[in-house]
């Protein structure tokens, strides 16, 4: 008896499903002078310099994103809603938080960020 794909009407009807994955790209060079041992070096000639530790909490792969914003110095932190995982909304909350604190408090406020080698951390320059 043989059987072709032909002869199995599911078979022919069904095709392959293919995933969409979204590719971040991360560019590399904005990691230099910019690694956890420079930090480190940092931190023992600037012992009382405030620091500032950004992360994303994902739920829903694909969903809204949290940006939390933790003040080190004095354990507070911060928290806002994001529509997508990418470098921009970083941004624009940054912008944001400059818009409302003023230039010279945002300054005085937020001198080294730490975050991790994340896609929607790749533009230093522009946060």
């Amino acid at each position: 008896m043989k059987v072709r794909n032909i002869d199995l009407p599911r078979k022919v009807r069904l095709r392959k499903r293919h995933k969409n994955v979204k590719i971040y790209k991360v560019d590399k060079n904005c990691l230099e002078n910019r690694t956890f041992e420079d930090f480190k070096k940092y931190m023992d000639e600037n012992p009382d310099t405030p620091v500032v530790e950004i992360d994303s909490v994902e739920g829903n792969k694909g969903g809204k994103v949290l940006l939390t914003i933790h003040f080190v110095n004095c354990s507070f932190m911060l928290a806002f809603i994001r529509d997508y995982n990418d470098a921009q909304s970083v941004i624009d909350i940054f912008n944001n938080l400059q818009k409302i604190l003023g230039i010279n408090k945002f300054k005085e406020m937020i001198v080294i960020i730490l975050t991790d080698n994340r896609s929607e951390f790749s533009n230093p320059s522009e946060i």
